[in-house]
C-alpha cells in the first residue's frame, strides 16, 4: 500500500491551519481566559461558600490546573472542523470526488486530524510553560516529563476515538437530513461523563467505578489525568488498552454502517 501521499496531506492541512495566524491565536487565547477564569470564580465560591481547602482530592489552585488540563487537551482530542463536513459532504455529493482517489477517504480524514492535534500540543506545551511560569505547582499533582509523554500518548489515542465517534455520527447523513443534534449529544456525554464539566472525584464512589470504564471517560478523564501523573503506570495501560478496545469496536460499527450506506449513495446531493 502506498503511502506517499501522507506527509503531502499532513503538511498541507499545517498550512491550512496557519495561513490565518491571527485567527488562529485569538481562537485560542481567547476560550482559554474565558474558561479558566469562569471555573476559577465558580469553584473559589464554593470552595469559601462551604468554608473548604480541599474537595474530592483537589485543592483550589490543583482544581484551576485540571481545567486547564481539560481545556487544552480537549482541543487534542476534539479535533478541527473538518467532522463538520463529512455529513455536508454527504449531502451535497462532493463525497464522489474521495471515492475516486487512490488513498482512503478515512486515511485522509485522519492525517489531517493528526496535523491539527499537533498543533493544539504545541499550543498547550506554551500555554503551560505560560501558566508554571506565574503559578506554583500545586500539591497533589505529580506533573513530570513522564506524566506529560504519557498524556500526549493518551490525548492522541483518545482524539483518535474521538474521529471514529463523530464519523459514526456523521454517517447517520446517509440516511437522515441533519446529524448535528447527535454531536450535540456526542459533546454533552463526553463533558459530563468524561469529567470535562465535574471531576469524576466528585461523584460517589459507586457511580465513578463504572463511569471510568465509559468511552467519554476515555475521551477525557483518560488524557487529564495522565497529564496531572494521577494514573499509576499500570492503570494508565489499563485504559490505554480499554480506549483501544472502544476504537476497535466503533470502527467496526462505522465500517458496517459506511457500506450499507454507499450502496444507497447516488452522489448528485441530497
Amino acid at each position: 500500500m502506498n503511502f506517499s501521499w501522507v506527509p503531502q496531506v499532513f503538511f498541507l492541512q499545517l498550512k491550512k491551519l496557519m495561513t490565518y495566524r491571527l485567527d488562529f491565536w485569538v481562537e485560542f487565547i481567547a476560550p482559554t481566559f474565558v474558561q479558566l477564569g469562569v471555573s476559577y470564580f465558580l469553584w473559589r465560591a464554593v470552595f469559601e461558600a462551604r468554608g473548604l481547602t480541599e474537595l474530592g482530592g483537589f485543592t483550589l489552585p490543583a482544581l484551576m490546573l485540571y481545567y486547564f488540563f481539560v481545556f487544552m487537551a480537549g482541543r487534542i482530542v476534539s479535533g478541527g472542523e473538518w467532522r463538520m463536513l463529512i455529513s455536508e459532504e454527504i449531502y451535497d455529493g462532493s463525497l464522489s470526488r474521495y471515492l475516486v482517489y487512490p488513498t482512503s477517504f478515512f486515511g485522509i480524514k485522519t492525517v489531517q486530524e493528526w496535523a491539527t492535534a499537533l498543533l493544539h500540543s504545541l499550543q498547550l506545551l506554551l500555554a503551560l510553560g505560560v501558566y508554571l511560569a506565574f503559578f506554583k505547582m500545586p500539591l497533589g499533582v505529580g506533573l513530570s516529563l513522564s506524566s506529560l509523554a504519557m498524556g500526549f500518548v493518551a490525548a492522541f489515542v483518545a482524539a483518535q476515538l474521538s474521529i471514529v465517534l463523530a464519523i459514526l455520527l456523521e454517517m447517520f447523513a446517509f440516511w437522515a437530513e441533519n446529524v448535528w443534534n447527535l454531536k450535540t449529544i456526542l459533546r454533552f456525554l463526553t463533558n459530563f461523563f468524561g469529567g470535562a464539566l465535574i471531576p469524576l472525584s466528585l461523584f460517589p464512589d459507586v457511580f465513578t467505578r463504572y463511569m471510568k470504564f465509559n468511552p467519554f471517560a476515555c475521551l477525557m478523564y483518560f488524557p487529564v489525568q495522565s497529564f496531572l501523573g494521577k494514573l499509576p503506570f499500570r492503570e494508565w495501560l489499563s485504559f490505554l488498552g480499554l480506549t483501544v478496545l472502544w476504537i476497535g469496536l466503533f470502527a467496526a460499527l462505522g465500517y458496517g454502517m459506511w457500506k450499507k450506506g454507499l450502496r444507497q449513495y447516488a452522489g448528485t446531493g441530497m
